[in-house]
């Protein structure tokens, strides 16, 4: 479950991956992808509201979260303030002055969608900007085979260039978690799995319950394949 609270230290106008509170209060908003802890106030009336009386406040996120997101009718009203980003290439953001602020000064930042690897449409924020450049990775699944084709991350890595701060995603920062096999072999395994357990008798079921509707479909894709029936999963949506 995600515990960041929206804003970062850097560039207190922007919120990420949080819509309710204080970040009602921020004049520009990301999404770095659909499950449901990452998008706690963004269905509010509050912040429906936030868009729908200051045009210039918008929300972004990578084409596929959008069109998700656009599945639900509940989101057809503040369409037009959903803009998509483009993966791997950089976007010049300009700071709406939505509150008349009179110390206003003209603000940008650069921001790149890099792949996160997590679910379909999940996506990392790269923010360049006058306050240092930041990396906001959301939920992600990163292989050093990953890293070398994000020439926007890897400057870091080649070059004396220095990220001043990382908003990382540690749910597996744990030593019992200090292998994670990949997702080929977590999908051998369950196939050898399910194979044992059908092989037992005729009047077996497999039932698949999973806790997110997002994020599974190597895994679906490759039982398909593997057993050549079609898979129903139950989704427990937390």
């Amino acid at each position: 479950m995600s515990c960041f609270g929206g804003i970062m230290n850097e560039y207190k106008f922007l919120s990420i991956d949080r819509f309710d509170s204080v970040n009602l209060k921020s004049s520009v908003f990301m999404l770095s992808h659909n499950h449901s802890d990452h998008t706690i106030g963004l269905a509010s009336a509050e912040f429906k509201s936030r868009l729908l009386t200051n045009p210039a406040v918008k929300l972004y996120c990578s084409e596929v979260s959008r069109n998700l997101l656009l599945i639900n009718s509940i989101y057809d009203e503040i369409k037009e303030s959903i803009i998509a980003l483009p993966v791997n290439s950089p976007t010049i953001l300009k700071i709406p002055n939505d509150n008349d602020d009179k110390n206003y000064m003209d603000q940008t930042i650069t921001v790149t969608c890099l792949q996160a690897g997590h679910c379909p449409g999940s996506v990392m924020f790269l923010i360049q900007g006058s306050e240092g450049d930041v990396l906001y990775t959301g939920d992600f699944r990163l292989t050093l085979d990953n890293l070398t084709k994000m020439p926007n991350l890897s400057q870091y890595h080649l070059n004396p260039k220095t990220l001043k701060s990382v908003y990382m995603d540690t749910t597996f920062f744990n030593p019992k978690t200090f292998f994670i096999p990949s997702r080929e072999d977590s999908l051998k395994l369950t196939c050898d799995l399910i194979s044992d357990w059908l092989k037992m008798g005729r009047d077996r079921l497999v039932t698949l319950k999973f806790k997110a509707s997002l994020g599974y479909e190597f895994l679906l894709l490759g039982l398909y394949k593997h057993f050549n029936e079609k898979v129903v999963p139950v989704f427990f949506l937390v």
